[in-house]
């Protein structure tokens, strides 16, 4: 789940997979949960990034 609460500037969280591809891109507007299928073995990223952000963000990963 992404929380973020964001005062100023922008916030992106992108998840990644093993083959370097975004598979999902979250802006500072959208909170909740995501459930994301991981279909391959591998190492997936998980970026944040922020552009003259002022705020604050939770980001928790869940394996089922």
């Amino acid at each position: 789940s992404v929380d973020v609460e964001i005062e100023n500037g922008n916030l992106e969280v992108k998840f990644i997979d093993p083959k370097d591809s975004e598979i999902l891109a979250l802006n500072n507007t959208q909170n909740g949960k995501k459930e994301i299928k991981i279909e391959e073995n591998g190492t997936y990223k998980i970026v944040v990034v922020g552009n003259e952000a002022k705020g604050s963000y939770n980001l928790k990963w869940e394996a089922h």
